[in-house]
């Protein structure tokens, strides 16, 4: 799919993922809300799996009460003339797996701005913001708050 757009929603009571994009090109999440149930450790809030180009997730809230990942990109790419975009959203997460509010896994050209993520849970191993390998990861002017054990920024293997 080309250009796909997910906006103004709100979506309550998911057990495993609110919003999951797999293979698309330039596609936009944007203000939404979304609010997991809480029963799986496993869950995403907002997740993008091999997609391509221009992908945006913008001005979206997602309330995370027991699982792994608010919003989470990973083996996404793109280029220096169409930079993805995680901007302006809010995170909230607590519970007890390892937790990650913004994750960029194995992403090229990617832009983390004006984000506020909020982690409360206890393991150790969680980072209100992870990045793992790929190129260009330009993060700025964020607020990444983990209140407990774990970090507040975890990156690795970024070119």
């Amino acid at each position: 799919e080309k250009g796909t757009l997910i906006a103004d929603n709100v979506l309550e009571g998911q057990s495993y993922m609110g919003i999951y994009l797999e293979n698309n090109d330039s596609s936009s999440v944007i203000g939404n809300t979304v609010t997991g149930r809480g029963t799986r450790t496993d869950y995403h809030g907002i997740y993008f799996y091999v997609n391509y180009n221009q992908m945006r997730v913008v001005g979206n809230q997602v309330y995370v009460p027991n699982g792994s990942y608010g919003i989470r990109f990973y083996a996404n790419y793109s280029n220096a003339a169409n930079e993805m975009l995680i901007a302006n959203n809010f995170v909230a997460m607590k519970g007890t797996p390892t937790q990650y509010g913004i994750a960029t896994e194995f992403c090229d050209f990617i832009g983390v701005y004006f984000n506020n993520v909020h982690l409360f849970g206890d393991a150790a191993n969680s980072a209100a913001y992870l990045s793992s390998f790929g190129t260009s990861h330009k993060v700025q002017n964020n607020n990444f708050v983990h209140s407990k054990t774990g970090r507040a920024i975890n990156v690795s293997g970024v070119n």
